[in-house]
């Protein structure tokens, strides 16, 4: 004979203590209350200043054209010092100063090989020491697309640089990047000891191994006459 011993119940927390729980800052009994978060740490209001980045350093790599070079002149614009890393690209070196000259920031081209971990920290750690001593925004958008036809009659080597650019070279970067974000916020310095203004945390953009991942990937896919007799 088995005897069966019924579960202890659980007990149930009361319904308001649960809406609590689930209520966003400022709200409660499904009313919302403005004005519950603090505002911006800054007396001038205006929309434009409070989208500033007056102050702080961007570091874009790829920045010698395209995409990255928009975002060079996007950041510039707002009032950040950036530093804009290129490969091959020699021109951009006029191009930094050109955007030094028409934005009235500090913008420098350094030539950083993406590939070599050693390299990558040294690259950042002079543009923050060049610039103005901290790092705010790093754009991981240097990258190359596959142009040697199908993969199966290709040179591995070939794929291991393709890997190397646009995988390896993101996660030096935000190895680096990240640990110059962690000190900034955990002691509110910038390398020189002195105080850091308007620094919350930092932000790291990908264009180029996200991009390959949930994009490229699927449309190299989609017209593939193997995919379609699968």
């Amino acid at each position: 004979m088995f005897w069966h011993t019924p579960e202890a119940k659980k007990p149930e927390l009361p319904k308001t203590q649960i809406m609590d729980a689930l209520m966003i800052p400022g709200q409660k009994d499904g009313i919302f209350k403005p004005d519950n978060a603090a505002r911006p740490n800054s007396t001038d209001t205006r929309v434009f200043s409070l989208l500033s980045l007056k102050g702080r350093t961007a570091i874009v790599t790829g920045g010698g054209g395209g995409i990255g070079f928009a975002a060079v002149e996007a950041f510039a614009e707002a009032g950040a010092n950036v530093a804009l890393w290129y490969n091959t690209n020699k021109s951009a070196v006029e191009k930094a100063e050109q955007v030094s000259k028409t934005y009235g920031v500090i913008c420098k081209a350094y030539q950083a090989k993406i590939t070599d971990e050693t390299c990558v920290k040294e690259a950042i750690d002079t543009a923050v020491r060049d610039l103005n001593g901290r790092l705010d925004i790093f754009v991981a958008n240097a990258g190359i697309p596959w142009l040697h036809g199908p993969i199966i009659d290709a040179d591995t080597p070939l794929y291991h640089n393709i890997l190397d650019i646009n995988m390896h070279g993101v996660f030096y970067a935000a190895k680096v990047a990240g640990n110059y974000f962690r000190r900034q916020q955990a002691e509110e310095t910038a390398v020189d000891g002195k105080k850091l203004e308007n620094f919350n945390r930092g932000s790291f953009i990908i264009t180029t191994s996200i991009s390959g991942v949930t994009t490229l990937i699927p449309a190299a896919m989609t017209p593939s006459p193997w995919q379609r007799q699968l």
